[in-house]
């Protein structure tokens, strides 16, 4: 988890703009959790991916509508291309929490994406 302070607040700053779906302020938000040190995985989790978790509990709930979760998942790619080059500079890993499929039906083919958390 990320410590208190500046850090904790810039990480919570990350969520709240994958709520408010803002892809240019999570990129700012990004390269000043950089600057202040913030380790990139905690951001990531702690940050980007729990607002992408509170659209998509919205949704299964009926209170969000897809593209809203879709749009979540941009705003998150945006936040974690910032990260990338930090957590590849310093050798960092996130131990694998699993696989997803994602699937869409489009008239009699499917499509089928395999996505690797890592």
């Amino acid at each position: 988890m990320v410590q208190k302070g500046p850090q904790a607040e810039v990480v919570e700053r990350l969520r709240n703009e994958v709520l408010g779906m803002d892809i240019d302020h999570v990129k700012i938000v990004a390269e000043e959790a950089v600057r202040l040190g913030v380790d990139p995985i905690d951001a990531i989790d702690n940050g980007l991916a729990e607002g992408v978790r509170v659209i998509g509990d919205k949704f299964a709930r009926g209170e969000a509508f897809l593209t809203e979760l879709v749009m979540a998942g941009e705003v998150m790619k945006a936040g974690v291309e910032i990260f990338s080059p930090v957590i590849l500079e310093r050798n960092l890993q996130r131990k694998s929490t699993g696989t997803v499929v994602i699937g869409t039906v489009r008239e009699t083919s499917m499509t089928l994406e395999r996505v690797s958390l890592e």
